[in-house]
């Protein structure tokens, strides 16, 4: 199996992508998210990797974080949903995004990616809430229960925190922190840039 790529950015064009690496070229399907992160061709790069083996083709995907590979995985794990479904998610939704909207069950979130429909996303809910429940660890300690529907753009970005393995004390200083008053921009952030803000200060400690 192709854990990573570490190589030179050859070229790239939409979701489609070749890292040079020692002279082999490898194309690699990535999502908008990761497409956006790419330096320009002939820099290098470092992709995490999965790939797809199927009946009558290999497929390489590439991905900027674990992740977002781990998120790809857990969505191709639900029945009736295909990389290209993976992908399309992938490229609207950053992982703790997706996993808060399918802790709550927002269904009206899920359907704003193109390709997902109601029962799609009914679909993902229903095999995905209790497994994202596992998350990342951080000081060998896993996630509380997450039930409550947010309330509040502060409350959806602990509870996405939370679903990445933090337990909530922890989630709701680095969101406090990354709100305050030294924010710039807090006032009116958007969940992600709320998420984006504790990940750092949280990565700092």
């Amino acid at each position: 199996m192709i854990a990573h790529l570490k190589g030179t950015l050859a070229s790239k064009a939409g979701d489609r992508i070749v890292v040079d690496v020692g002279g082999v070229g490898y194309a690699v399907a990535v999502p908008g998210s990761t497409a956006s992160r790419l330096p320009s061709p002939g820099e290098e790069v470092l992709l995490h990797t999965h790939l797809a083996v199927r009946q009558d083709s290999l497929v390489l995907y590439g991905f900027s974080t674990q992740d977002e590979m781990l998120m790809f995985l857990r969505l191709t794990s639900v029945s009736g949903i295909g990389p290209k479904n993976a992908l399309a998610v992938l490229s609207q939704y950053s992982p703790p995004v997706f996993y808060s909207y399918v802790l709550n069950e927002d269904v009206d979130a899920l359907v704003q990616v193109p390709g997902v429909g109601q029962k799609t996303a009914q679909r993902i809910i229903l095999e995905l809430r209790d497994r994202i429940g596992v998350g990342r660890k951080k000081g060998g300690r896993q996630k509380a229960g997450v039930q409550r529907t947010p309330s509040t753009v502060t409350e959806e970005a602990v509870y996405a925190l939370m679903a990445l393995g933090y337990v909530r004390a922890e989630a709701e200083a680095a969101v406090n922190e990354a709100t305050g008053a030294g924010q710039a921009g807090a006032t009116g952030a958007t969940v992600e840039e709320i998420i984006t803000r504790a990940l750092r200060s949280m990565a700092k400690v």
